[in-house]
């Protein structure tokens, strides 16, 4: 074989390691393990050029190093969490509270990248108040038979007064306002 051609099966054997083991989350140590053994490998029988060698060794010290787990939280995480701190804005209170508020739900498992669908199959589905179901089973229902939609669209580029008027007697902008308030207080759901 050809010196290109084996020069190209490294490449691509490294080019695999580096994208693979990531994406197959092989952890730090056995990562850095099966690098710096494809690199002595690759450096003793390979056909390494000198400037393709000192990559590669630098590389995998780099990696050695970095698995020390004092040396780099002293020398690489602190040093770069500073320097984030220092980039990122303080937190407002509003947004500090907004933070706090609430849960992540089903999003945490779904951004999380491995999501656990079990976790989504038994959430309890979320179900209407008795006044959500009898709001969309009537002033909803009522709403849609009173409205033409090639006659909004097409002929007046607007709903009719009575619409409007419907809207606001069944207080359709309302729907998420306390009843202290004048509202309906339907859930998110509704």
């Amino acid at each position: 074989m050809s010196d290109i051609a084996i020069n190209l099966f490294w490449l691509l054997l490294f080019l695999s390691l580096f994208l693979g083991l990531p994406y197959h989350r092989v952890n730090l140590l056995l990562s850095s393990f099966i690098i710096t053994l494809s690199t002595y490998i690759y450096t003793v029988f390979g056909k390494a050029g000198i400037i393709m060698s000192v990559f590669l060794w630098s590389f995998a010290l780099v990696l050695i190093l970095i698995n020390i787990v004092p040396l780099r939280r002293s020398r690489l995480s602190k040093p770069l969490l500073n320097v984030y701190k220092r980039m990122v804005p303080k937190m407002s209170k509003t947004e500090k509270e907004a933070l706090e508020a609430g849960g992540v739900w089903w999003e945490g498992e779904l951004f999380s990248g491995m999501p656990n669908w079990d976790v989504l199959m038994t959430m309890p589905q979320p179900e209407l108040s008795p006044d959500e179901k009898k709001f969309i089973n009537g002033p909803c229902e009522k709403l849609c038979e009173m409205l033409n939609d090639w006659e909004i669209s097409h002929h007046r580029g607007d709903l009719p007064e009575e619409i409007w008027k419907f809207f606001k007697s069944e207080k359709f902008f309302a729907m998420i306002i306390p009843k202290k308030y004048g509202g309906l207080e339907f859930s998110s759901y509704a």
